[in-house]
């Protein structure tokens, strides 16, 4: 007898069926075979995807929906049912192996859509690193946060399944997330809004600051009485600069106005930024496109997906509030702060 969760079809979406075969009737799909062996026990599977041009693919979803229908075997079957107007396009996968709703494996693969065909692809789940500033736990094989690991920073735990470390690799500190006895001074003080402690010194670059970095190391904003003006335009993190005798007045955006620059791309990924009247690389945090960079918050977003926007794994956006609390970026995936 075969095995089966059902989890229901969304008409052009998503489909997903575990089981030991194949089911009748051949439509556009990929038919995933997913082995987790030399991998944590897992009781399910978070499947999602995206195009090469960053537009998500179907619906992501955990299947089974509830983790108390037992563990899964270590060659599971996924059919993913794919709308037509993908054909042609290659869609990159990210399947999660969960043990209790906590991520313990990962494993990707990419294939291109056939209308009207149904494709094979393997993914296999290898353990999942820890996010940096935290360490595996030999018995649970969970993730933690100490003063080992987090010398630099302050440890956040909901309980011992997500665990980070604030500071690590960003040195990211606001003293209303950090406690004061980690503190965020450096040096022989603390640093301004915008900037970062790198090597006892405040730095102004793309880690922190939203705004553009002035020749004396400050982060201008973009708003406020402080903010930018005519002589000292940017954003992003990128060096102020004057938007010139043929420029308008710096925007809000942190770009001279009437000012007009094509940042390049890769094969249709945006790999630069508009910061004043010139092009920035994207260096995550710093991401955008050729109409403004912006800075991406390090508790809300990991990457720069290919359009250039601040993201969460692949999700489509960067971690936002649910229900009247924070969330956060851990490993992949937006999670609840303590």
């Amino acid at each position: 007898m075969n095995a089966r969760y059902g989890i229901g079809t969304v008409l052009v979406a998503l489909a997903v069926v575990f089981s030991a075969h194949g089911c009748g009737g051949v439509v556009t799909s990929f038919h995933l075979t997913v082995t987790t062996t030399g991998s944590s026990p897992i009781n399910q599977l978070y499947v999602a995807g995206e195009t090469d041009a960053g537009i998500q693919a179907f619906m992501p979803a955990v299947r089974p929906e509830k983790a108390d229908a037992g563990l899964l075997r270590t060659s599971e079957s996924v059919r993913v049912l794919l709308p037509d107007t993908l054909a042609g396009k290659r869609v990159f996968l990210r399947v999660v192996g969960l043990h209790d709703t906590t991520p313990v494996s990962l494993g990707t693969a990419n294939a291109a859509v056939v209308k009207g065909q149904e494709i094979e692809v393997p993914v296999s789940l290898s353990p999942m690193p820890c996010p940096t500033g935290t360490r595996q736990n030999a018995d649970t094989k969970l993730c933690i946060c100490d003063k080992t690991t987090c010398a630099n920073g302050c440890c956040k735990v909901n309980d011992a399944r997500e665990a980070y470390c604030l500071n690590t690799p960003v040195a990211y500190c606001e003293t209303d997330r950090c406690e004061t006895t980690k503190g965020c001074s450096c040096g022989f003080g603390q640093c301004k809004a915008g900037q970062h402690c790198e090597g006892g010194a405040c730095k102004c670059d793309e880690k922190l600051c939203d705004g553009c970095c002035s020749s004396l190391g400050n982060c201008v904003p973009r708003t406020g009485a402080d903010g930018q003006s005519l002589l000292m335009c940017g954003g992003g993190g990128a060096k102020c600069e004057a938007c010139g005798p043929t420029g308008g007045p710096c925007a809000m955006n942190g770009t001279c106005s009437g000012v007009s620059v094509s940042c390049p791309n890769t094969n249709g990924v945006t790999t630069h930024c508009k910061s004043g009247t010139h092009c920035e690389p994207l260096a995550f945090p710093r991401c955008g496109d050729d109409r403004t960079c912006v800075w991406c918050h390090p508790l809300r977003a990991d990457r720069c997906d290919v359009r250039g926007q601040c993201v969460c794994g692949v999700n489509t956006t960067a971690c936002v509030p649910s229900g009247g609390v924070e969330q956060v970026c851990n490993a992949g995936r937006c999670v609840p702060t303590p």
